[in-house]
């Protein structure tokens, strides 16, 4: 109760440690589950993914609902969804995931 009881994020957020926790546990369950999606994709051979859409979209993400990218670049056509994530997509908080797409494109 006298510790820290919120800080300013480099992006200039103020946060409360309970917000905090809560969005630091969501954004790494998330970002867990997209890396396993994505080890067992690329096992399996398969280099698509399908960003899904919901109705409360951030502008960072607008952009990237519904679209196909490629986990890594080899699938002609395709952006990539490190460059997704590089303009905003599954930043904290964000709601949207990764369906995997499977069409013989995207067969590695």
């Amino acid at each position: 109760k006298r510790g820290i009881t919120s800080f300013v994020d480099k992006a200039g957020h103020s946060w409360d440690m309970e917000s905090y926790s809560r969005m630091v546990a969501r954004t790494v369950s998330q970002e867990a589950q997209r890396h396993g999606t994505q080890n067992r994709m690329l096992e399996a051979g398969y280099d698509l993914v399908k960003i899904s859409t919901h109705g409360d979209a951030c502008e960072l993400c607008i952009p990237w609902e519904g679209e196909i990218l490629s986990l890594t670049g080899e699938t002609e056509g395709y952006a990539t969804l490190g460059e997704a994530i590089a303009a905003g997509l599954f930043h904290p908080n964000c709601a949207h995931s990764e369906i995997p797409y499977v069409s013989e494109a995207g067969k590695r």
